[in-house]
Parts: structure tokens; sequence; C-alpha cells
């Protein structure tokens, strides 16, 4: 199941459900819309994560072209999710769209599923592993 990414339109502030629906969550008075990640919908050359998987670690790439990371324009976060949760990597402007995950083969059962970045102007971007 994947999780349930919900953002204030006001704040920007989001929080994430691993389980359970999240329904009727509420910030700066309103409540928190849900993000719908797109797979395949217009400009995923630059918002579809790439994913290499090397020794005890997965490197994250948002886009075929690397995105763009100005000031207007930018991936706010990247989400590795796992068979046993996940992890979150918070990017700047300025910086390569880009985060390298640890992950443990001393973490039984755990491996890399999917992964979602989140650009500030195109929303939710997944790619399932």
């Amino acid at each position: 199941m994947d999780p349930k990414f919900l953002m204030c339109k006001k704040c920007g502030s989001t929080i994430t459900f691993l389980t359970g629906e999240g329904d009727d969550v509420k910030c700066c008075g309103d409540e928190m819309v849900r993000l719908h990640a797109s797979e395949t919908d217009g400009a995923k050359e630059k918002h579809v994560p790439k994913v290499k998987k090397q020794e005890g670690a997965v490197r994250v790439d948002v886009g075929e072209i690397s995105h763009p990371m100005e000031d207007d324009h930018f991936i706010e976060w990247i989400y590795l999710q796992t068979k046993r949760g996940g992890q979150f990597a918070r990017l700047k402007s300025g910086e390569e769209p880009r985060a390298t995950f640890g992950v443990s083969a001393e973490v039984p059962g755990d491996e890399a599923i999917a992964v979602f970045a989140y650009c500030n102007k195109h929303g939710l971007w997944k790619m399932g592993l």
C-alpha cells in the first residue's frame, strides 16, 4: 500500500500516513489536500524519479533530464518507500535534484519498492521499483 501524502494549501506543511486513511486532517484551519502521484503525465522526463541500487544504498535522481532547482521551481523532497517503512530527503533550490538513501541487508525482508518526488510546481511523481 502506498503512503498517503497530505499538504496544507496555506502553509505548505506536508504529512505522511503509512497506514490508515488520514481523512479530515486540518492545518491552518482547513482540511489538508491529498497529493496524488503521477507516473506518466506531461513533463515526465523532468519529474519521474530514476533509481540506481548500490551496495547498501539507493541513489535517486529526479528526471531523465535533470530537474531545475531554481528558487521558484524545484524538487522539495524525495521519499524512498521500503517494505518496512521509508525515508525522506528534503532538498533546497540550488542543490542537485538527487538523494542517496542508506539501506541495510541486515534488516530482514526490507527492500526499496517505490520512490516519490515532490515538485513545488508540478506536484507529486512516483516510480515503482
